[in-house]
């Protein structure tokens, strides 16, 4: 019973939370016919999304390619081993998300570099990238190794100790997955 009034004050904060996207849109549809700039700014937003729009299914690819080992792992092991499996890709998403950031930063800089100075010049800065992924990755690796353990009893708790394995196997991917 407890898990349906739960779920009825779930619903209603979302049908709520949808409620009040009307006004917002109303808002924002008024904002744009009175503001002035809006002709350079609708320029710059097409410009965006003819450049971003193609790079929208990558990202689907990529949950897809992180959701294959789940979903076949239950055929080669059980259900739990399935689940040990997401808890050491959480752990590379939380590192990802870390590592974020500097990525998004990097891309416009070595996109500067290239137009600037040219492929060789860039070549050493990648290899530089290439390094500092390598030392930083290494370091994370070997340290989330050594406490995998007590993370995932903290994460986790106890019942989840039988995961200490599959996450330290996860995490030997770490490196590739940072460089990639």
């Amino acid at each position: 019973a407890q898990s349906g009034s739960v779920s009825v004050v779930l619903s209603l904060m979302a049908a709520l939370l949808f409620c009040a996207m009307g006004p917002l849109v109303l808002h924002l549809v008024a904002a744009c016919k009175s503001w002035a700039g809006r002709g350079a700014v609708m320029l710059r937003m097409r410009e965006l999304v003819r450049y971003g729009l193609p790079r929208v299914p990558a990202g689907f690819a990529f949950g897809g390619v992180m959701a294959v080992g789940p979903l076949f792992a239950p055929y080669f092991g059980s259900l739990k081993d399935a689940g040990y499996l997401v808890a050491g890709q959480m752990i590379l998403r939380m590192v990802e998300a870390a590592t974020e950031a500097f990525g998004r930063a990097a891309l416009p800089r070595i996109a500067q570099v290239f137009g600037e100075k040219g492929k060789e010049v860039l070549k050493d800065r990648v290899e530089d990238l290439l390094s500092l992924i390598l030392q930083i990755g290494s370091f994370a690796s070997i340290h989330l190794l050594i406490w995998s353990e007590p993370l995932i009893l903290l994460w986790l708790g106890l019942d989840y100790a039988e995961a200490i394995l599959p996450v330290r196997i996860t995490l030997v991917a770490l490196v590739p997955y940072l460089a990639f």
